[in-house]
């Protein structure tokens, strides 16, 4: 049984509706995030990056940056750039990308639902972003970006958000990257409740985006009982901001990787020690896999198809056959020396949306000598996952939509 709570979200003023709401940090390059700083002030980028415009530069992740970031959006606050709801609501709202619509419930959950695993998870985290997020939360207190959860099709949750879509929006913009925003406030007492009756029907959510945002939420409210130990559970460091979406609304794309060769490995040696787990076949072009059993590795300007050989399957459960868990076990472990992703710098993570020439592009920009590409998870793969309580390698799935920071703020 699964339960939402209505929350007085921080929401930009009308007028600015389509000016103040960002993309994740990480995805804007140096130089369009100062273009947008420039060029707009009052994007929640200023919050996210509050000295832009001071010559003292302040360290990311330091105390002081923490709290500046909160000066910031206090300003923001008192300008009236963001503005405070009077009563608890719910929020119906539609991501309308290439012509096709994302639509899904902003509530507050309950972390309790993830401890008692009512919600589930189906990737490890990386334990240093866990602490840093959460850092960010005693500091700054408040949740900007919700977590993605998703649920099996319910006909009567999908009848409500139909009923609610047929009203006024409160907004109903487009961005310049041509994705409409639309979304619908739930404030009636009655309407809050059909909605959580029918969520009540639900009997297991499960994360589709933002384990870390999640696991550090979780890090937060231990933090906060602690410190708290008469709390009642209402307190708001007991929830996190969520939107809601039925399984169909999502898209899953593939999850790459870059990863930095250790000095003492030749490509020749490289390859040699591939071949005891692998058939490898090199290839003229990119290559993005369709099935689990094959990945893709680009090295010094060569593609290769990996090809796990089948005598090695069968040291696999059904649903654990997915190329990251692949070449996790049999190549990033054995032979790269790769034991903890979820810490291991020489590691970093590639959305699989961006296509090979953006794949090379960046390893160009970085000390990453050579790339993997995996196949895309199945969304029941990642629900059989879930259910068992068993994760798969962290940064398997790139799932889509994703939403902008500073839409709907939940303050802690």
């Amino acid at each position: 049984m699964a339960s939402i709570t209505p929350f007085k979200a921080v929401r930009p003023a009308k007028d600015k509706s389509h000016l103040v709401p960002s993309r994740s940090n990480i995805s804007y390059t140096k130089k369009d995030l100062n273009e947008k700083l420039s060029g707009n002030p009052f994007t929640f980028l200023h919050i996210l990056h509050p000295d832009f415009h001071l010559p003292d530069k302040s360290k990311p992740g330091s105390l002081l940056r923490m709290q500046r970031i909160k000066e910031k959006y206090d300003y923001f606050i008192q300008k009236e750039i963001l503005l405070r709801d009077t009563t608890p609501s719910l929020y119906v709202y539609n991501q309308q990308k290439n012509g096709i619509s994302h639509i899904g419930i902003i509530a507050s959950t309950s972390v309790d639902e993830y401890l008692s695993k009512q919600i589930k998870k189906h990737e490890d985290t990386l334990a240093q972003r866990e602490i840093k997020l959460k850092e960010y939360l005693s500091n700054v207190s408040l949740h900007a970006e919700p977590v993605c959860l998703f649920y099996e099709k319910n006909t009567e949750i999908q009848k409500l958000i139909e009923q609610t879509t047929q009203a006024h929006p409160e907004y109903d913009f487009t961005t310049t990257d041509w994705i409409r925003h639309t979304l619908w406030m739930v404030s009636k007492e009655e309407e809050i409740q059909k909605f959580q009756s029918a969520f009540k029907q639900v009997e297991t959510l499960f994360i589709a985006d933002g384990h870390h945002r999640l696991a550090a939420s979780t890090l937060y409210c231990k933090e906060q009982r602690a410190l708290n130990p008469h709390y009642t559970g209402l307190e708001p460091f007991n929830y996190f901001l969520s939107i809601l979406f039925s399984e169909e609304q999502l898209r899953i794309y593939r999850y790459n990787r870059m990863v930095k060769l250790d000095d003492f490995f030749s490509v020749a040696e490289l390859l040699e020690k591939i071949k005891q787990y692998f058939i490898i076949t090199k290839i003229e072009e990119g290559f993005m896999p369709e099935q689990h059993t094959l990945a893709g590795l680009f090295i010094q300007n060569q593609w290769y198809k990996l090809e796990i050989k089948p005598e090695f399957l069968s040291n696999f459960k059904k649903h654990e056959i997915i190329s990251t868990n692949i070449i996790d076990k049999y190549l990033f472990t054995p032979i790269l020396g790769i034991t903890d992703l979820r810490n291991d710098k020489r590691v970093q993570f590639i959305s699989g949306n961006e296509g090979i020439e953006n794949l090379i592009k960046k390893m160009k920009r970085t000390e990453s000598q050579m790339a993997f590409t995996f196949c895309r998870v199945e969304i029941e793969k990642i629900k059989t996952y879930a259910l068992q309580n068993e994760v798969m390698p962290p940064k398997s799935t790139w799932i889509e939509p994703k939403l902008r920071s500073g839409f709907t703020i939940y303050e802690l």
